[in-house]
């Protein structure tokens, strides 16, 4: 877990990757998700779940 600076507002984010990346088809990987919670809440919310689907879709990810 990394703090980022924003315009002086710490921002907690985490940055995971599958463990397989799949290129489809096409052989493009696609572009990371972007996973967004409330505002009140924190990135220790999500669990696992944000790791989960990064591997089950082989894409990279941004809590």
């Amino acid at each position: 877990m990394a703090l980022i600076d924003i315009s002086g507002v710490q921002v907690e984010v985490v940055e995971m990757g599958p463990s397989v990346v799949h290129s489809g088809s096409t052989g493009i990987c696609p572009g990371p998700m972007v996973f967004l919670h409330e505002g009140l809440g924190s990135v220790a919310m999500w669990r696992d779940r944000p790791a989960d689907v990064c591997n089950a879709t082989g894409r990279a990810g941004w809590v």
